[in-house]
């Protein structure tokens, strides 16, 4: 009889620890181009907007706030400092799920900044339902950090369910 062998074992332990442990995105629109090591943190670019200013970058943040009525946009925050990114591909129906708040997610686009009136500020806030008192809060123009992409992965992003 022959006794089982463990170095099988050896060779699937680190696939099953490795596969187990990979992260899972939901990609939406385009896949980025630019590669994982080309990746900035949200902080570093508003830090220093100047140095990012119209060049194509790879982002990774928190999401906090999804475009209510079709998700054609989202908002990545830093502190007091917000990003919008703004989707430039076709969209049918809801783009980003309301659910998708608080998930890390990863964007690639051309990063732009400049000052808004405090109108076109009072309106963002009004389209993420933010309450009369803030709105209130905003008094003349505005500084506002956005970018353009075709897509966004969404860590988790599978088990994310549409609340609208």
């Amino acid at each position: 009889m022959m006794k089982p062998s463990w170095k099988p074992s050896l060779i699937l332990l680190p696939c099953i620890l490795f596969t187990g442990c990979a992260q899972k995105y939901q990609q939406l629109g385009t896949a980025p181009n630019l590669s994982k090591t080309d990746q900035i943190q949200l902080s570093a670019v508003l830090d220093n907007p100047n140095g990012y200013h119209e060049k194509t970058i790879r982002l990774a943040g928190t999401i906090d706030d999804v475009c209510a009525r079709r998700g054609c946009w989202v908002t990545m925050s830093d502190q007091d400092r917000t990003l919008r990114v703004k989707f430039t591909c076709p969209i049918e129906g809801r783009f980003v799920p309301e659910g998708a708040k608080g998930h890390q997610a990863i964007v690639e686009g051309k990063f732009e900044y400049k000052e808004i009136p405090e109108e076109e500020a009072r309106h963002y806030l009004e389209d993420r339902g933010a309450s009369a008192e803030e709105i209130a809060a905003i008094v003349g123009p505005q500084m506002e950090f956005y970018m353009f992409s075709e897509g966004i992965l969404i860590q988790g992003g599978e088990d994310i369910e549409s609340e609208g």
